[in-house]
């Protein structure tokens, strides 16, 4: 009896032992088998889900993506926020003059006559005797004396001239070379070098009678037009605008925007890829236009204008109060921003080298999965990926087209790629390098996002998506479910072990004490 107790015991242990040793090779087993029969199938119907949802939102970040990226094209366009300053200041003045000229010549005293009105800028006290805005250049610079221009010069100084077969500019040419009059105007009396003269040569070619009459243009425009810019903007706007320091430049751009304030015709005037940009309504305050084009960068605001564009009366009103619209200005807004969708979606495509405008947002959704564009912080936790080159659109919408055999969103595509995943030197990694032509860097990023993708981000997006049955105890989160069961199977099978190894070591211990 004694001996089958015995007997008994070390069966009673190796049975534990063995329930533990299976224990252990079901808990390496588990997530394996899970991973194959549930989180690789079921792959590509969470990508093409997230995808799908996703649409909305990268459509509504497209737009505040565009405002900061043409905001950005637009200063880099003019050469940086000094040379956009220069070229606001410049070309303003010579509005500023041409209007000065207008007044001069409507004066009965010059009955129309444009020579002599011209020459009246350079030579008389014209703020004094006729009240203008600003004062002419000899007023201004010389203490009221005439410096004796004449028609001659005056004409070349404001239309351009010649030396040596060399073209000089004249200050109020709309463009000299790409740039206005005034600033080839200034390069030539500062460094007159680099146009193949000299300044000798400069006061030759203008028929001038001294350095003086040269030097009190520019001195004029620097010290009494460029000053005056703000305020003559303000005067054609209908409010006040800063000054135009290097700091405040680029806010002439909102200004561009909203009224035309730097080229009257438009951007497109400059560059194509401008078109659509402006609004070109009338605003009643600086601080509303900055206010509103702020609202078009902020994605929770722009939810307000696109539901305001259904016809949604309740954030139409709010859009009218918190920007102080009337009726006029907010159907300006609203046109402007139904018509803006294809001018924004070229201007991405050209900012991002798509080849085309079809399957515009599939494209910079998946941009943003590769670099992050629309939302720096990321659609979702772990889903962007990381490429050290990243893909080309054509080749991106190549891996996530689910009826491509080789897609990540295709169910036989996963499947080769998560064989891919697991061993790096197989044949499924060695042909889908070849199918799409990446390099080992681009397979190893795709395969270590998609590990990743498996063991966590999976879960978190498909429970978010609701593609998870509930399940008693643990609802939708799966992946809790799996840890817990695999953290019971771990625990049960070290107790089963122990306890198998406790009853044959008790065993032996009892028989060696009593021999």
């Amino acid at each position: 009896m004694r001996q089958n107790d015995k007997q008994t015991g070390y069966i009673s242990g190796g049975i534990l032992v063995g329930v533990g040793v299976l224990l252990v090779v079901s808990l390496v087993i588990l997530p394996f088998y899970f991973d194959s029969q549930f989180v690789e199938p079921k792959t590509p119907e969470v990508l093409i889900a997230f995808r799908n949802t996703s649409l909305d939102p990268i459509e509504l970040g497209a737009y505040s993506l565009y405002m900061e990226k043409i905001h950005t094209h637009i200063r880099n366009n003019f050469g940086g926020n000094i040379k956009l300053a220069e070229y606001i200041n410049a070309t303003k003045s010579m509005d500023i003059f041409i209007d000065i000229w207008d007044t001069m010549r409507a004066l009965s005293v010059y009955g129309g006559d444009k020579n002599a009105s011209l020459v009246g800028i350079f030579n008389e006290n014209i703020q004094t005797s006729y009240e203008t805005s600003i004062p002419g250049i000899s007023e201004a610079i010389n203490g009221n004396t005439s410096l004796e221009y004449n028609e001659t010069n005056t004409n070349k100084l404001i239309n351009g001239t010649s030396f040596s077969g060399v073209i000089l500019p004249g200050f109020l040419q709309q463009d000299y070379n790409g740039q206005p009059g005034i600033i080839a105007f200034n390069e030539m009396y500062m460094n007159p070098s680099n146009f193949g003269i000299s300044f000798d040569n400069i006061i030759q070619a203008y028929s001038l009678t001294s350095n003086l009459q040269l030097d009190a243009v520019i001195e004029w425009f620097r010290t009494i037009l460029y000053p005056f810019v703000p305020e003559y903007i303000s005067e054609v706007l209908g409010f006040s605008v800063p000054e135009i320091p290097i700091s405040s430049a680029e806010d002439y751009i909102k200004l561009q925007w909203a009224e035309n304030a730097i080229i009257i015709d438009g951007l497109h005037e400059r560059d194509n890829i401008f078109k659509g940009f402006e609004v070109t309504t009338n605003f009643t305050e600086y601080s509303q236009v900055i206010a509103l084009w702020d609202s078009f960068t902020n994605i929770t605001i722009l939810k307000l204008w696109f539901s305001a564009l259904d016809d949604n009366i309740s954030s139409i009103n709010i859009l009218k109060s918190t920007y102080s619209l009337n009726s006029t200005q907010y159907i300006a807004l609203e046109n402007w921003l139904i018509n803006l969708e294809v001018c924004m979606q070229e201007f991405l495509a050209v900012e991002f080298d798509f080849p085309n405008l079809v399957n515009f947002y599939e494209r910079l959704f998946l941009k943003q999965w590769m670099e992050r564009v629309v939302y720096k912080d990321g659609l979702w936790e772990g889903f962007e990926i990381y490429l050290r080159n990243p893909l080309d659109s054509d080749d991106a919408l190549d891996l996530w087209d689910e009826t491509n055999s080789a897609a990540i969103t295709n169910s036989t595509g996963i499947i080769k790629w998560y064989k891919a995943v697991d061993d790096r030197d197989s044949v499924a990694f060695k042909n889908l390098a070849k199918i799409y032509n990446f390099g080992d860097r681009t397979m190893a990023g795709i395969c270590d996002w998609l590990r990743v993708w498996r063991l966590e981000t999976f879960y978190t997006i498909a429970e978010n998506l609701n593609l998870f049955p509930s399940i008693p105890i643990w609802g939708t989160d799966l992946k809790q479910a799996v840890l817990n069961i695999t953290s019971s199977l771990s625990v049960s099978s070290i107790l089963s072990v122990l306890g198998g190894l406790t009853v044959v070591f008790v065993k032996q211990t009892k028989r060696s004490n009593k021999n």
